[in-house]
């Protein structure tokens, strides 16, 4: 389970093509989600 993903109110148009999330693990093995990308992976 991960945790969600928070933004800006007014922010919601730049995140609705968000398909994927891309996360790194951290030395305790924790998901850190540090980005999201459109559905042919670009970055948001």
């Amino acid at each position: 389970m991960t945790d969600a993903w928070y933004f800006q109110e007014g922010e919601g148009k730049r995140w609705e093509a968000a398909k994927y999330g891309e996360f790194r693990v951290d030395d305790n093995g924790k998901a850190l989600l540090v980005g999201m990308r459109e559905a042919n992976l670009e970055v948001l």
